[in-house]
């Protein structure tokens, strides 16, 4: 995954490792927070961290692009 994710950002390997270390801690945390059942408790969570991940790693783009370019 840090490739795709330094690939999507810019970012250094390091960067990305961090990120994608992270997420696999944060969607652990979920999962035991929703007793590891899929339903449609574990299908809207994951629309709705889908999203923020999204937009979190065009945001660190965005970051990355103005820190390069100055």
């Amino acid at each position: 995954m840090a490739p795709s994710i330094m690939e999507k950002t810019g970012l250094s390997r390091e960067d990305a490792y961090l990120i994608f270390v992270h997420n696999v801690q944060g969607n652990l945390a979920v999962n035991r927070l929703l007793g590891w059942r899929r339903g449609p408790e574990f299908a809207h969570a994951q629309e709705l961290l889908g999203a923020y991940s999204k937009g979190g790693l065009q945001a660190v783009s965005s970051r990355h692009d103005s820190h390069s370019s100055s």
